[in-house]
């Protein structure tokens, strides 16, 4: 479904990053949405329990491709909390090793697949 510019564009990176980091299995789609919080949840962080659903997307990947995937969710469908978001994982991500470079190419290579899904 790509063509020959968006195959040059993402698989040189996808194959340089898979090749870099760590893989682990990712959810992909991992947003507000795909989250269910019971009701009766207590209101503590640490106590709540939830279950994530939807792994239809759920991949072997470096996680790179996790967060960088969740940010162009939050960036096409939520622009007011991507700023949040992205500050709310950066910690984890750089305790990955992950740069902020490989993070923004892993960002790109997510919006131009994702633009295929549509």
């Amino acid at each position: 479904m790509l063509t020959e510019v968006e195959k040059s564009q993402v698989l040189p990176v996808i194959e340089r990053l898979s090749q870099k980091y760590k893989n682990c299995i990712c959810h992909l789609d991992m947003h507000f949405l795909n989250v269910m919080i019971p009701s009766d949840a207590e209101l503590l962080a640490d106590k709540i329990k939830y279950t994530i659903i939807d792994w239809m997307n759920a991949r072997l990947a470096s996680p790179v491709f996790d967060y960088a995937r969740t940010y162009v969710i939050f960036d096409e469908f939520a622009k007011e909390a991507v700023d949040f978001y992205k500050a709310a994982v950066w910690p984890d991500i750089q305790a990955l090793g992950i740069s902020e470079e490989d993070f923004f190419d892993t960002v790109k290579v997510c919006t131009v697949l994702r633009s295929k899904e549509k």
